[in-house]
């Protein structure tokens, strides 16, 4: 499972609307996120690339819609603000069932921006789920070129099997229950990390490390 020390990994709202635009699938190499707290902490955050999937940017005013009809919240957690960039600092993660697909929505502290603003700036925020089917982690990567979305699973990196959104201050997977071999109870947590030449950070939620129930 992809270790990713990135800053503040989870909040979930759903914004109503939106209407996701062709996705461009830009495949390359293989390898993801591996444990960048040695990189971070140097200053050098970097990843080599994966499966990964663009995401797609709702219209202006529109959102990631919380509940959309046929919903429910299997699990959620809010999380404090900390010294990270708005755009990099999970305050809530909500994951959200209607059966036959799962969509985990985190809300971040200011409005995500298209892409990482600096030019050697990065940001990484991984949602961790651990089921009886294994570890699972759901990953959005944010770098100078856009944001782009990962799948990890018990059998290594997946091309990516879902929509990877990102309106307004929230980013939102949606992947079929189907990629986790059917429905799943189990815990979650979240992990975030920014780095760029000016600093770093790193943010857990829950704050101690703990996890939290969903399903």
């Amino acid at each position: 499972m992809i270790r990713l020390v990135c800053a503040g990994i989870a909040s979930v709202l759903v914004i109503g609307a939106c209407s996701p635009a062709p996705v461009e699938d830009r495949s390359a190499g293989s390898g993801l996120p591996r444990d960048l707290s040695q990189e971070a902490a140097q200053g050098k955050v970097t990843h080599k690339r994966a499966p990964r999937k663009e995401p797609a940017r709702a219209g202006s005013g529109g959102g990631i819609t919380q509940e959309p009809a046929g919903y429910e919240t299997i699990g959620a957690l809010e999380d404090p603000t900390d010294a990270s960039p708005p755009y990099a600092d999970v305050t809530s993660v909500s994951l959200q069932s209607d059966g036959s697909s799962l969509k985990v929505i985190l809300g971040m502290a200011g409005a995500v921006p298209d892409h990482a603003p600096g030019d050697s700036e990065v940001v990484g925020i991984a949602v961790d789920l651990a089921t009886d089917k294994g570890k699972y982690q759901l990953f959005a990567s944010g770098e100078n070129d856009g944001w782009f979305g990962y799948f990890d699973t018990p059998k290594g990196m997946k091309r990516f099997p879902g929509t990877f959104e990102i309106a307004g201050n929230q980013i939102a997977f949606t992947v079929p229950w189907s990629a986790f071999d059917g429905p799943r109870r189990g815990k979650f947590s979240v992990y975030s990390e920014w780095s760029s030449a000016e600093g770093y950070s790193e943010d857990p939620a829950p704050n101690d490390l703990s996890k939290v129930p969903f399903g």
